[in-house]
């Protein structure tokens, strides 16, 4: 059994089976936005197909994981898991040479991989190695299986947050629905086999949007968790303030205390000099040939890779690459246009939550392809305004395959799906009352009132 579940694992990647996948996605969106048409046996019927394609994509999950659990991958999570044991152990994480002395002893020990040295280093702030810390007490297959449990725990955390957003959800379908379309995204199944972390950014950036209208101040404290799972989510924390509404901006304050305060807790656990560790060890230290490795999705690296252009020197040198900068200027110039427009409704202030998430995805410099899962619910609420404003089924239902599948045919473009959701989002915001709430559409996937 576990032989064919390995193979079909194998041949999710196909694509056919991609294709597929974004059949599922335009089948799952058609179910709700057109229950009030359908039959109740009609109703059961693709109740019943969705909860069992949820069924096998989760078994299809958990094979990856038992997979890499049993004959562990070379990416990502040995890394965390030498910076974790350093960690641990109270020694310096943020070292090349001790993180090569560690790895060599699991390597000896335990049977760790270690081509990842050939990237040696750990590129997030302190705060964040208290997330992975418990880890390192442990030996590395139970490490790894912890990890699994608790980033699928957060990924069942974020299919039900999601769940909230079909029309009517109540139960198991709505549940399944949502977990479906997630476990059907080409970044969900990279993050799932690498081990990586972003589940718990999906989380957390997801229950920052549910906490918005009624509670700021807890939603930025949200984004603070998620940014130490990812720090793209600075980005979310930090254009907001430029914004004119009031609750988001209160929410992006919170988010930037809660960071300052996460960093301080840092360093009365593993001391001032941390902070001078990562300086002289953390991203500025990376290869500049990093910023353009295909598995890297960044509209920077996507930019790089056209253009036939070489990174050189230090990390903002390589930044300032003058065709991004110029990229990075007309989307925040159109960014703030959105922000600027008035929020006078929840479903707006949800769509400009989401602008400016894919807008992070889209412009962080250190976007991967398995960073590109956050654009799941961004895009399933994109494809709910479109369909609020107007616009035809077919056209939403093919943008939104068309996120699902691209990833998986081309994954070295992945990272242009990042442009398309945005695109979606400033579209639907700076056209005249394209996203009012009160229909059943902008109930469905903007977010209810």
């Amino acid at each position: 059994m576990s032989h064919l579940l390995l193979a079909l694992m194998k041949l999710r990647a196909s694509a056919p089976v991609v294709a597929l996948q974004a059949l599922f996605v335009a089948g799952v969106l058609a179910r709700w936005h057109f229950a009030p048409r359908l039959s109740a046996a009609s109703r059961r019927a693709a109740d019943a197909a969705i909860v069992l394609a949820a069924l096998a994509w989760t078994l299809l999950g958990a094979a990856d994981a038992w997979s890499n659990i049993r004959h562990p991958r070379p990416w990502d999570f040995p890394s965390f898991y030498a910076v974790a044991d350093a960690a641990a152990h109270g020694r310096s994480f943020y070292d090349p040479h001790v993180l090569t002395a560690v790895q060599d002893e699991l390597t000896r020990t335990q049977g760790v991989p270690r081509q990842w040295l050939s990237e040696c280093g750990y590129w997030y702030l302190p705060p964040s190695v208290l997330l992975i810390l418990p880890l390192g007490a442990l030996r590395f297959r139970a490490a790894i299986a912890l990890h699994y449990l608790v980033q699928g725990a957060l990924l069942a955390g974020a299919a039900l947050l999601l769940a909230r957003r079909w029309p009517n959800a109540r139960g198991l379908s709505a549940f399944a629905s949502a977990l479906l379309v997630l476990l059907a995204f080409p970044p969900v199944q990279s993050t799932i086999y690498f081990a990586q972390i972003v589940f718990g950014c999906l989380f957390c950036l997801m229950l920052a949007e549910a906490l918005l209208e009624r509670w700021p101040i807890a939603a930025g404290a949200a984004l603070a968790l998620g940014f130490f799972y990812k720090h793209l989510l600075l980005v979310s924390a930090l254009v907001p303030l430029l914004g004119r509404d009031r609750r988001t901006r209160l929410a992006a304050l919170a988010a930037l205390g809660g960071i300052a305060l996460a960093l301080l807790a840092s360093l009365g656990v593993f001391g001032v000099g941390i902070l001078s560790s990562y300086a002289a060890n953390g991203p500025g230290a990376r290869s500049p040939q990093l910023a353009i490795d295909p598995v890297v999705q960044s509209l920077l690296a996507l930019l790089y890779r056209a253009l036939h252009a070489t990174p050189h020197g230090t990390l903002l040198q390589i930044i300032a690459f003058p065709p991004f900068l110029l990229a990075l200027g007309v989307l925040g110039l159109v960014t703030l246009a959105c922000l600027w427009r008035p929020a006078d409704s929840p479903a707006r202030r949800r769509l400009g939550f989401w602008l400016v998430a894919s807008f992070a995805v889209l412009v962080y410099p250190n976007t991967l392809i398995s960073t590109l899962a956050l654009l799941a619910p961004a895009a399933l609420v994109a494809a709910g305004a479109g369909l609020a404003a107007g616009a035809p089924f077919a056209l939403v239902a093919t943008a939104l395959a068309l996120v699902w599948a691209v990833p998986g045919w081309v994954p070295v473009q992945a990272g242009w799906t990042a442009l398309l959701v945005w695109s979606a989002f400033a579209a639907l915001i700076l056209a005249p009352r394209s996203a009012r709430d009160g229909s059943r559409a902008a109930a469905a996937l903007s977010g209810r009132t």
